[in-house]
């Protein structure tokens, strides 16, 4: 795919002095835009550093012991195996390299993830200008500095700003792939996919979608096969470098183990859960059940109760743990809790399939959530407010109100973005939007939807809202332009 020039939508001309002239407005806006996220970022920032418990999240723990404690990754009698497993090693290795430079101080970290989320924004209008212009891209970089959730989790010890930033870059790199096949930038790219993924597993099937646009364009078949080579390479290179590395200690190649019993435990549980009326944890643990039936393991009341417990709180070790140990007090090696990955996954899948009512109940409530989700909770919560307490309503309501009005614009010119740009039939751009936007859709949809799931995708909508505000500014131009003739 060979990407057109930028056509730039904020001048009503095209002409190269047109083009010239909107680059210092366009700076001026970017300025402006990094100058807002470092400021609302410095006050979350400056407010939740009061309480350094205001930082972290359930999962949170975990990451910072896994980075003081890196050996875990390649030691399997390691107490903290069982995280590790579950935890692909990016996000410990900033928290790590963070403490080793500046200190075991998790104000530091989080230091780092606001210059990151700068560096996203940047980005952004990077990807913007390459896409439609240097006014597009500096007006998407204000939106996303003025998107509440991307501000508030990079306050947050988690793992979405990293993962962002490394996966913008990488776009950026991608884009530059195609238009410029002669560069050599393929590899690259899949190499900071691949290494995206070992941030957050959830982008490991990404560049299946994006591997299509190396097959077209106007260069010979066979350098477009070695491109997309140089891409499948890059990719695999980090991804299956970490994948031999766990076989090489379990017998089994895999990334993460909790890809497989999120899709078992949560969406095919709430499937069940929507079609029988029962509570997910239930269907959740008479899955566990049924999984585990073929290999002899009879779970007793008691056992049960652990069991249900543990799927809750989503300890994926203690299953993994129990599971071990009920095949091997058997006598079977024939199985163990890595090599289950695959079962988990068939079974969810049948889950899901016999069950399409609560399927499609659970993906409609997941989208909901997760496009309408205002992050409320971990707002006040860095501000040390008690959302449910009565006399903090007033906050609370005004919060949501701001930040639904703020949504609410944004999706206004998003949908007036895709329309423009399918009214122009632009559809290399209308296809690298979309397709981030509907892969991160896909993967979040489910029970576990929240609005954290949307910080992936929050740039390319923000791009395509840029494109619609232009695309009014230049309808509204036009308009006075023909009044002024007529």
């Amino acid at each position: 795919m060979c990407l057109p020039e930028p056509m730039i939508q904020e001048t009503t001309s095209l002409t190269h002095q047109g083009i010239q002239q909107s680059i210092p407005r366009a700076r001026s806006v970017l300025a402006l835009a990094l100058l807002s996220a470092a400021t609302i970022c410095g006050a979350l920032w400056s407010v939740a550093s009061l309480d350094v418990d205001r930082h972290y999240t359930p999962d949170s723990p975990a990451y910072v012991d896994l980075a003081r404690n890196l050996s875990a990754y390649a030691n399997p009698a390691d107490p903290l195996w069982g995280s590790a497993v579950n935890r692909t090693p990016g996000y410990p290795l900033l928290i790590a390299a963070a403490f080793a430079l500046v200190g075991e101080d998790v104000a530091n970290v989080i230091g780092i993830q606001i210059l990151l989320f700068l560096g996203s924004i940047y980005l952004t209008y990077r990807i913007g200008k390459r896409l439609s212009g240097p006014m597009c891209g500096a007006i998407a970089a204000c939106v996303l500095a003025l998107s509440l959730e991307s501000n508030v989790f990079a306050i947050y010890l988690m793992n979405e700003t990293l993962f962002t930033t490394a996966l913008l870059a990488s776009t950026w790199v991608w884009l530059s792939a195609i238009k410029q096949p002669h560069k050599g930038w393929a590899f690259l790219s899949g190499l900071g996919l691949g290494a995206a993924t070992l941030i957050r597993p959830a982008g490991m099937y990404l560049p299946i979608l994006l591997a299509p646009p190396f097959l077209i364009g106007s260069q010979k078949f066979s350098r477009k096969c070695a491109q997309l080579a140089l891409f499948a390479a890059g990719v695999a290179f980090p991804v299956g470098s970490w994948m031999a590395h766990h076989y090489s200690l379990t017998g089994t190649a895999f990334v993460t183990t909790i890809q497989s019993k999120d899709m078992l435990y949560f969406r095919a549980a709430g499937a069940v859960a929507e079609e029988q009326g029962v509570h997910r944890w239930v269907a959740a643990t008479a899955l566990a059940e049924q999984l585990w039936r073929p290999y002899g393991i009879r779970v007793s009341a008691a056992e049960r109760q652990q069991l249900t417990r543990a799927i809750k709180h989503s300890n994926h070790a203690w299953l993994n743990r129990f599971f071990d140990q009920q095949v091997s007090s058997q006598g079977s090696s024939a199985i163990g809790s890595y090599l289950l990955s695959s079962a988990e996954k068939r079974l969810a899948i049948k889950t899901l399939w016999q069950h399409p009512v609560g399927t499609f109940k659970t993906a409609a409530n997941g989208l909901i959530r997760l496009f309408g989700g205002t992050a409320t909770y971990r707002t006040l919560r860095l501000a040390g407010y008690d959302t449910k307490a009565e006399d903090h309503l007033w906050l609370r309501t005004g919060y949501i109100a701001v930040a639904l009005g703020l949504l609410g614009f944004c999706y206004l010119g998003a949908t007036a973005g895709l329309f423009s740009l399918l009214r122009h039939r632009r559809y290399e751009v209308c296809y690298t939007l979309l397709v981030f936007i509907a892969y991160f859709t896909a993967v979040a949809l489910g029970p576990t939807a929240t609005t954290r799931y949307r910080i992936p995708m929050m740039p390319f909508v923000a791009i395509l809202t840029a494109t619609g505000i232009l695309a009014v500014c230049q309808h509204k131009n036009r308009r006075q332009e023909l009044l002024r003739n007529a």
